[in-house]
């Protein structure tokens, strides 16, 4: 469960496209948040119809920041490879 109190530092990314764009977002990040690479920062996703939310919570804003940067590249990444899918 998020947390925000836990840790000082903060962030919530909220993504509105397709419902099927969210639903992919969240099954491709799922495995990322179930097995998080640092202890120093915690993710949880939500998904409500059209929007995905990644709320992260970090002991430090260096912290926050790896975790910010990670989530936004694999976002963009998993973007890149759903509009070359549909272009062909």
């Amino acid at each position: 469960m998020f947390q925000p109190e836990e840790y000082p530092a903060n962030a919530i990314i909220s993504i509105t496209g397709r419902a099927n764009f969210a639903n992919i977002l969240w099954k491709s990040l799922k495995p990322e948040v179930e097995r998080p690479s640092s202890s120093r920062s915690r993710i949880l996703l939500d998904l409500q119809e059209e929007t995905i939310r990644i709320m992260i919570s970090a002991s430090d804003v260096t912290a926050l920041r790896s975790a910010l940067n990670s989530y936004l590249r694999w976002v963009k990444s998993i973007t890149d490879v759903l509009d070359k899918a549909s272009n062909g």
